[in-house]
């Protein structure tokens, strides 16, 4: 079990690709908070990722509070994320969406969606998105990685990227704002 209370230490664990993404996601996070931020990190597949942001952005002196959500957690998942005082919720994207305060906040800052299209059938994708809208505020951020610029999911949220011009190097971290 890793329980690293520095970011480095829990950085040293990440893939390359994870490594870079909470990296970003800090930064741009930084850039736009204040203090105190709000984070609904959506699949959170082991809460790795989740912990590694929440080091980084104490280490950027923010106060984050993040309410991470899995499916079908492990004991160690849900183990991992009460030692590092992250809010966890067994619930799919569905049970959320239903009942979005369920685990947290009526509105979050952030909304990271990791490689959670992946598991969802297309049909639903647009509702997702659509719904994603409820937990947000004009100010809020959606963000939405993606394996890579081949796949269905890209051609499918062009035209959210087009609209927040978001260079080509940069599509397959997508921020979205004001688009529901």
């Amino acid at each position: 079990m890793f329980d690293f209370r520095t970011y480095d230490a829990v950085k040293a664990l990440l893939q390359e690709k994870d490594r870079r993404f909470v990296e970003s996601m800090a930064d741009q996070i930084s850039r736009r908070s204040q203090k105190n931020v709000s984070i609904l990190d959506v699949g959170a597949f082991d809460c790795r990722n989740t912990v590694a942001l929440k080091l980084a952005l104490e280490a950027k002196n923010l106060t984050p509070a993040i309410v991470a959500i899995e499916p079908d957690p492990t004991p160690k998942t849900k183990m991992i994320a009460r030692a590092h005082n992250i809010r966890f919720g067994a619930l799919s994207y569905q049970e959320l969406l239903l009942q979005p305060y369920a685990v947290g906040p009526r509105i979050y800052d952030f909304i990271l969606m990791q490689n959670l299209f992946y598991h969802i059938h297309r049909s639903e994708w647009h509702a997702l998105l659509r719904q994603t809208g409820a937990i947000m505020n004009a100010e809020s951020e959606c963000v939405v990685s993606l394996v890579s610029r081949d796949c269905s999911l890209y051609t499918f949220i062009a035209s959210f990227l087009e609209k927040f011009n978001v260079p080509e190097t940069e599509r397959t971290l997508c921020f979205l704002r004001g688009f529901f």
